[in-house]
């Protein structure tokens, strides 16, 4: 247990104060900073980048403050006339299931929205003076006092084939800790001798009924994610963040504590613990972009609002440490992003969809890394972490290092500069048992020069996009290998799962051997041969070499009976770009692919939908196809990438 007496804490937070203003700041003892103390400062600070942050921080907040309270809805006709959005995929649920799924799902949104909208009212308050904004925040918390619990039950309802729910329903979720998120931030902003006493004792009364209910829920195996633990999923975070914050409210660290309430937090952390260790002690995340951001949240606040308290074990994790390393090594060149697994805001330009969690690394973790993405990037935000990231001088900033291997979710990332105009950048995907929301992308190759995308993958938009099980999440998204020859239209489930990548433990592993990682290039291996089924693909072996200027891919195939070798080769250009018809390859456009193998080849050039080039879009593009003419056992091909001069 590494908790810190709180003289020795208070002297700490008292020097990161007095250091942080001058330039010898140090990024590690930010996190111990009251937030409040942050803030106050950020009120003062001239800085034009400062001052603009916080003038849009305050607009938002008059802009929450104008819309009406979120009272709790009782029927699917409340959800309808309330701000709260009514989900589309209640059409999906049993009739009979529908509107106690709505109203689940509704407390979900809700919560999500007020994990915002809560400490963004109180940030603006603390800002201007204005009572008219502290007044609509307590307005808002006075109606979530009146709800028990915050997360209703139904929310596994969603589908046609949903089970009944058990007699103690389905448990704790994502509301439980984005509602909790959204009161603890806010009371950390506000001057406790300024809550109404009625309201706090209200408050007071919610978190401890939440607390309640989350371990009885905990202890009931009531979620699926404890009856199967799942500590990595946000699923298992979110709830766990609320039991550490509202314990953590609830005094669970003061000498005079409760025995029972103490109890509670430690099981909090326990679990806590456990989800970080479920993640890559680089810093990396199992499920990509997309999901890291929804819960790497949820990781920071526990951790921040533990080490204000005096207890550190979290903050000290090297998940957290190195995270944000791991995040500023998604950016590509040419506005592109690493869209590996369900990165559902991966498409090209869309980096700005992440300025907040990156605002949140900087102020919860001190990463260097992290402070120099939000500056070289023009990151900003809206919520009160930019404002106060806002804050930090330039100079306490690191480019991040220009190329990695990580084991966990495993990839390869490699820039040759951090000039995105120029640059190269490659990624490439390995696998692991332990992915999740992952795609059929073992062995899949990345290449960008400058801002002219060479190799490409399909991305994610959603998943209600046409195909997507298929075009985007299947194989033929991704540069891999494919046997057999359907058109993707033909593909099945069941022809996925023997001639594609099999999603499950058993088959999810790809390893990846670094031979060679460094500032001109590097060379890899994948062995993707325990990705397919056993009696369909007995070896798939890729090397890879890369420079600045080109990439050499060498693929050694061996299947258990005769049948089609088929790579494609997604490339950045439009379906109508020109094609030229080598002896030995392809170009399209200024994408040259060289062929060399003794098997007859038969290549073709289609069309596929990507939401990779164009934000927010279902965009389509040239992707080239390479198969054995005939039917082989024994398949090798080396593939030259390049620019064609």
């Amino acid at each position: 247990m590494h908790r810190l007496s709180v003289p020795v804490f208070a002297l700490l937070c008292a020097t990161a104060l007095s250091s942080f203003r001058g330039e010898s700041a140090d990024l590690a003892a930010l996190p111990l900073q009251p937030v409040g103390a942050l803030l106050d400062r950020a009120a003062n600070d001239s800085d034009p980048a400062v001052a603009g942050i916080r003038e849009t921080l305050i607009a938002r907040a008059r802009a929450d403050a104008a819309k009406p309270v979120i009272r709790r809805a009782r029927s699917i006709a409340d959800i309808e006339t309330s701000r709260v959005a009514l989900k589309p995929t209640v059409a999906n649920a049993r009739p009979e299931n529908r509107e106690t799924f709505a109203l689940a799902m509704f407390d979900a949104d809700s919560g999500s929205a007020l994990s915002t909208e809560l400490p963004r009212l109180a940030a603006a308050y603390r800002l201007t003076g204005d009572t008219a904004l502290r007044d609509r925040l307590f307005a808002q918390l006075a109606e979530l006092a009146t709800w028990s619990p915050l997360q209703r039950p139904g929310w596994t309802l969603g589908s046609a084939g949903s089970k009944p729910l058990p007699p103690g329903g389905d448990g704790i979720w994502l509301g439980t800790g984005w509602h909790l998120r959204g009161i603890a931030d806010a009371l950390d902003l506000l001057p406790s001798d300024e809550i109404p006493a009625d309201l706090r004792t209200a408050l007071d009364a919610l978190l401890d009924r939440e607390i309640a209910t989350i371990l009885a829920d905990w202890r009931a195996q009531r979620p699926w994610f404890v009856k199967n633990p799942a500590p990595a999923s946000n699923q298992w975070v979110l709830p766990v963040e609320g039991l550490v914050r509202a314990s953590l409210h609830r005094g669970a660290l003061r000498e005079d504590a409760p025995p029972a309430l103490r109890d509670a937090y430690d099981f909090g952390v326990h679990c806590l613990m456990q989800s970080l260790d479920s993640q890559g002690s680089l810093g990396e995340f199992r499920e990509g972009l997309t999901y890291a951001a929804i819960t790497v949240k949820g990781l920071l606040s526990s951790a921040r609002a533990m080490a204000r308290a005096g207890d550190d074990r979290a903050l000290r994790h090297p998940f957290l440490a190195n995270t944000g390393t791991w995040f500023a090594h998604h950016i590509q060149p040419g506005g592109f992003l690493v869209n590996a697994f369900d990165t559902l805001n991966g498409a090209r330009d869309q980096l700005r969809i992440f300025d907040n969690v990156f605002a949140e690394i900087v102020v919860s973790t001190g990463n260097p890394h992290a402070l120099q993405v939000q500056r070289t990037r023009g990151l900003t935000g809206n919520h009160t972490d930019a404002l106060i990231a806002a804050t930090i001088p330039g100079s306490l900033a690191q480019p991040p290092p220009l190329f990695a291997a990580y084991p966990t979710a495993a990839r390869i990332v490699w820039r040759s500069s951090w000039d995105d105009s120029t640059a190269t950048g490659v990624w490439i995907r390995g696998g692991e048992a332990g992915d999740r929301h992952d795609h059929q992308d073992r062995g899949h190759v990345n290449f960008i020069i400058g801002r002219q995308p060479l190799l490409i993958e399909a991305g994610a938009l959603n998943y209600a996009t046409p195909g997507f099980g298929v075009r985007f999440r299947g194989v033929p998204g991704h540069n891999v290998l494919q046997v057999g020859d359907p058109s993707p239209e033909q593909m099945t489930v069941a022809w996925l799962a023997r001639a594609g990548q099999i999603l499950d433990d058993a088959h999810r592993s790809a390893p990846l051997t670094v031979h060679r990682l460094d500032a001109d290039g590097g060379g890899i291996t994948i062995d993707a041969s325990r990705c397919y089924a056993a009696d369909v693909v007995t070896r798939w072996i890729r090397r890879v070499e890369w420079s600045g200027e080109r990439m050499r891919v060498h693929d050694d195939v061996v299947l258990a009976q005769p049948d089609i070798v088929l790579f494609r080769w997604h490339t950045g250009e439009a379906p109508d770009a020109p094609v030229s018809q080598r002896k030995d390859g392809l170009d399209i456009g200024p994408v040259r692919l060289t062929w060399e193998t003794d098997a007859a080849l038969v290549t073709r050039v289609e069309a596929a939908p990507d939401a990779t080039l164009r934000a927010r879009t279902i965009s389509e593009h040239a992707v080239a196809i390479v198969r054995s003419r005939e039917p082989v056992t024994e398949f090798s091909l080396t593939t030259t990438v390049e620019l064609a001069r």
